[in-house]
């Protein structure tokens, strides 16, 4: 509907239901409140209440998502911190060194109580970062593990609060914050964008 000082009326409905209007000019999108304009934004759009629906049911899922990777990543750090923390270590054996296409898999022979167990642990990373890496672990070879009290036949080898130790948990967590504010923004956004009100 066309406006007083070339501007263009639409009715709209605000989020408490109330009935007002959105001038469209050639310099941007205005509000009327009362007898007066109020600018909203040179670039701003008029949503339809379908439209700010799905943008806020595509907001919701990805802060769930989200919240499910940082969660994941505080788990496996508190694991990650239990074996550097808690797990008993002891001396092994190394008895195989297996190079494989994304990293090394180590094979341990070790006594636990008086118990023989053969637990065995993959580092993961290109075949020359893990060669330089292990370069000491050579098959006869006695290295220094960790082992899980609840099942002894789980090893970890990495010692100290390495950041290849908490690589993963890290990723995920930087991840999941970055879909949380994400999801945060779009949910957020579809509120302060203007609804256009159904066309009777």
């Amino acid at each position: 509907m066309q406006g007083a000082g070339g501007f263009e009326y639409s009715a709209c409905v605000d989020e408490r239901g109330e009935a007002g209007g959105v001038e469209r000019a050639r310099d941007g999108v205005w509000e009327r409140v009362g007898e007066g304009l109020v600018s909203l934004d040179t670039n701003a759009e008029i949503l339809t209440r379908t439209e700010r629906i799905g943008f806020r049911a595509l907001g919701v899922p990805v802060i769930v998502v989200g919240l499910g990777l940082l969660g994941l990543g505080c788990w496996m750090a508190y694991g990650q911190w239990q074996r550097v923390a808690q797990w008993p270590r002891t001396n092994a054996t190394l008895i195989r060194k297996d190079v494989l296409s994304g990293g090394t898999r180590l094979v341990f022979d070790y006594e636990v109580g008086g118990r023989r167990f053969t637990g065995s642990e993959v580092r993961l990373g290109s075949e020359k970062s893990v060669a330089a890496t292990l370069e000491s672990y050579r098959p006869g070879t006695s290295q220094r593990i960790s082992y899980n009290p609840e099942d002894p036949g789980e090893i970890e080898t990495i010692l100290s609060y390495d950041w290849e130790l908490f690589e993963a948990p890290v990723a995920s967590g930087i991840f999941g914050l970055l879909l949380i504010f994400g999801g945060v923004g779009v949910y957020r956004w579809s509120y302060g964008t203007p609804v256009e009100s159904p066309k009777s």
